[in-house]
């Protein structure tokens, strides 16, 4: 995913009612201003990342195929 993207998915992500969504907040509000607690904030939100990158990658294989 390109920095754009992210950015996007991340604003995206940051209106919704879902544990995602809280971690999308807490990240872009930075909360605490410690950069260790960021670091845990990103880490958690990679997962959602690595999540969003598969199923795109799983759609457009179905689509090809």
């Amino acid at each position: 995913m390109s920095a754009d993207k992210v950015f996007a998915t991340l604003m995206s992500w940051a209106s919704e009612d879902s544990r995602r969504g809280k971690y999308a907040r807490e990240f872009m509000s930075n909360d605490g201003d410690d950069p260790k607690l960021q670091a845990k904030r990103f880490g958690m939100l990679s997962m959602y990342f690595d999540r969003e990158a598969t199923r795109i990658r799983t759609a457009r294989r179905h689509v090809a195929a």
